[in-house]
């Protein structure tokens, strides 16, 4: 029996340290923000090629069924200008979250997602997809210049 015991209880613990891998829902009012500099440090893509200077800035903030916020994003080695309105904002467990919704890449219609990890001061780090999550990211890369930050 305490064989038992113990195994549910290291379950829950694995599961509350590891998490699952899905998000949790946001609470009314659980927010992020963040902006500064990056350099794109994957693979090359139609958005950015590598070591490409990328500034960024977001708020996204749960609210009801939905989220409110913006995402902007300048490419400077290629020129081209991302802006877009939040409408869903997923904190993951932990340190991570994903903010999703519609903008505009240089003018033409796209979706985006962006998943942020608030891993403290120069280490935070950030990967844009433009359309569905499919790895590897479109842009990405750690801030070097700037801070994200997961808020309550």
């Amino acid at each position: 029996m305490k064989g038992k015991y113990l195994l549910v209880s290291l379950l829950l613990v694995a599961l509350v340290m590891g998490g699952t891998g899905y998000g949790v829902s946001a609470g009314s009012g659980d927010k992020a923000t963040g902006g500064g500099t990056f350099i794109h440090s994957g693979s090359s893509s139609d958005y950015a090629s590598l070591e490409d200077k990328i500034s960024f800035g977001f708020n996204a903030q749960s609210q009801g069924n939905g989220a409110k916020g913006q995402f902007h994003l300048i490419n400077h080695d290629s020129g081209m200008k991302v802006s877009g309105t939040v409408s869903d904002y997923t904190p993951g467990y932990f340190l991570d979250a994903t903010l999703s919704g519609t903008c505009t890449v240089d003018g033409n219609p796209r979706d985006f997602n962006v998943i942020i990890s608030d891993w403290g001061p120069g280490t935070d780090k950030i990967d844009i997809f433009f359309g569905d999550i499919v790895w590897p990211a479109d842009i990405s890369g750690f801030v070097t210049k700037g801070n994200i930050q997961k808020h309550k």
